[in-house]
């Protein structure tokens, strides 16, 4: 089994935007890290969820994903689900580093979301 790690930082818009979607095979879990930068003059918080989609179109919230992360704290996700496509969605006008690690065959790298 191969791992493969991706990291991106991404600054939040102010209101709420799917702003990183991963393409997977279901099933495959994917451990993703993000990071409140707490840039010079960010003080609010990094509001964040995760979304699922059969079809990149329609999506549905993660239940127990949506967490609040302060300025200079972290958090982890084991995100696990049957749909192919898992976005991260947030807002807060803020800056935000993205880990997510795979341990999944697919080679194809998350997308920073056009939507």
């Amino acid at each position: 089994m191969s791992f493969s790690t991706y990291a991106r930082d991404i600054t939040l818009p102010v209101t709420e935007t799917r702003v990183l979607i991963m393409t997977k095979q279901p099933d495959s879990p994917r451990s993703v890290h993000v990071r409140h930068l707490g840039k010079s003059g960010e003080t609010g918080p990094a509001t964040l969820k995760f979304q699922e989609s059969q079809d990149n179109s329609t999506w549905d919230d993660i239940s127990g994903t949506a967490q609040i992360v302060t300025t200079g704290t972290g958090t982890s996700w084991l995100i696990t689900s049957t749909k192919p496509y898992v976005a991260l969605s947030g807002y807060g006008n803020v800056d935000i580093e993205v880990k997510v690690i795979r341990s999944d065959p697919d080679t194809s790298l998350p997308q920073t979301a056009t939507v």
